[in-house]
């Protein structure tokens, strides 16, 4: 029995060989536990990316011109990233986002080959959606003689004696944790902070499934509309963060640290870090959730809030120009230290797009 796994053909080559092997293998493994079938009638592999498939395919979601399109492209570029970079590309990625909504579920498939005691074959195709589909014109298979199964639920592996049937939905078994997922950065700015005439950036890398960790960095040396109301700062504040989901999305939690130097004016005082050196110090946890936007899956929208413990050392002066020193405050500060909806665009380090 030979169960060869595919991939669809967005992403690095070489890592999607890896998990169509991946896909092969998990199946392969879920048919022994299943039927008791020794490792020897077994052979597994990877065909990797299914180009024919994805061409023979592009009638069913593709207009003419566009299937034209993606067809030159597959014909005239030989090196499979920069294909898939040109087929990006192609009409402002409207034609990429149809091809994986519609067609690239459908490539990430095993496929088993059954050899039947009468010469003949049975071929059986599983893919991503659960949609199974048999070799028709090939001779009728010979009952094989296969331990009693147990009534399997819908979306595992049911195997009929008589007829060889099976129904799977392939993509539970298919990632293992030794699969990692792809590394991704994000590059990303606080809507909010901005209204506050706060410039800022930040920066999050992923270290590994489920963990992240993230640099923002605000500005602000700017007055509101009078020298006497100014909340102007230099905030640093790195985080770490865990993710329950293996892939980095949806919901997180955090912890962080900072440093803060702060000249904040309003009413008749106006507060400063002391001598200009002395910046608010500590640290907090953070929870937030992360989604993105629009199929591309490289605009995300992230929602954050966190709450801290700092130290403070501030001196408070007269709101006036060149205004007396008042007194000096040594502090704890105790509360929420930081809020941000954030726009992210993702650059992906060692694959692109999604689930291949």
């Amino acid at each position: 029995m030979a169960v060869d796994g595919t991939a669809s053909p967005d992403g690095p080559p070489g890592y999607n060989d890896r998990l169509a092997l991946r896909r092969a293998e998990s199946v392969c493994g879920f048919l022994k536990a299943r039927t008791g079938l020794p490792d020897s009638i077994f052979t597994v592999s990877s065909s990797g990316e299914d180009w024919e498939s994805l061409r023979g395919s592009l009638s069913a979601c593709l207009d003419d011109g566009s299937a034209k399109a993606v067809e030159d492209i597959i014909d005239s570029v030989a090196d499979l990233d920069l294909r898939e970079k040109k087929l990006r590309l192609l009409d402002g990625g409207r034609v990429w986002r149809r091809l994986s909504a519609d067609l690239f579920p459908h490539l990430r498939k095993s496929t088993i080959v059954m050899a039947l005691k009468s010469g003949g074959r049975i071929t059986y195709t599983l893919d991503s959606v659960g949609q199974t589909t048999s070799d028709k014109e090939l001779p009728a298979p010979v009952p094989v003689a296969l331990p009693e199964p147990e009534t399997a639920p819908v979306g595992e592996i049911a195997v009929e004696t008589e007829t060889e049937v099976i129904v799977m939905e392939p993509e539970a078994v298919v990632r293992s944790d030794s699969d990692p997922e792809p590394r991704h950065w994000y590059l990303k700015t606080n809507i909010p902070a901005w209204g506050m005439l706060w410039s800022n950036v930040q920066a999050e890398l992923d270290l590994a499934d489920h963990w992240s960790v993230m640099l923002p960095v605000y500005y602000s040396g700017w007055n509101y509309f009078t020298s006497t109301r100014k909340f102007r700062t230099l905030t640093v504040m790195p985080e770490a963060r865990f993710w329950p989901r293996a892939d980095n999305q949806g919901f997180f939690v955090g912890a962080h640290v900072g440093f803060c130097y702060y000249n904040v004016a309003y009413g008749s005082k106006r507060y400063q870090d002391h001598d200009r050196r002395t910046p608010a110090l500590g640290g907090g946890l953070n929870a937030g959730y992360r989604m993105a936007l629009g199929r591309s899956g490289c605009w995300h929208l992230e929602f954050s809030v966190g709450a801290g413990v700092y130290s403070l050392d501030y001196d408070t002066f007269e709101n006036r120009h060149n205004g007396l020193l008042i007194d000096r405050t040594r502090d704890t500060f105790v509360g929420i230290d930081n809020v941000a909806v954030s726009v992210a665009y993702r650059f992906d380090i060692s694959r692109k797009g999604g689930d291949r």
